[in-house]
């Protein structure tokens, strides 16, 4: 190793346009991590809900054991003045745990995007 000479073979040229990350490229695989990331983290916060919410439900997941009591469905009707306030109140928190892993995935993408502009 001691003795040994090296040689340049071919000089480095720079670029004649320099090159950046395409932001859009950046904002679709953003979008679609996020919608995978936010579908995949619904399903699973789904398939790990244990909830028994019917008594027929409870009855088919234990035919052996009896009911002693039922608690009353507190859900309003769309004919009254607050149905729609209710229902939409009793989705927001599913819509909210769905969207968030999509605007991270988003803020990572714009900040990679505004990285590789500046």
């Amino acid at each position: 190793m001691q003795g040994e000479q090296f040689q340049v073979q071919d000089r480095a040229h720079p670029p004649a346009v320099p090159d950046r990350p395409d932001f859009v490229q950046y904002l679709i695989a953003g979008i679609v991590f996020g919608l995978a990331l936010g579908a995949g983290t619904t399903a699973a916060r789904e398939a790990v809900d244990q909830a028994v919410r019917s008594e027929e439900e409870f009855s088919t997941l234990f035919p052996d054991l009896p009911v002693y009591g039922v608690i009353p469905s507190l859900d309003i009707g769309p004919e009254s003045r607050f149905g729609a306030y209710a229902t939409a109140r009793g989705a927001a928190p599913r819509i909210a745990s769905a969207l968030v892993p999509l605007l991270v995935a988003l803020l990572a993408g714009l900040t990679v995007l505004i990285a590789s502009l500046a």
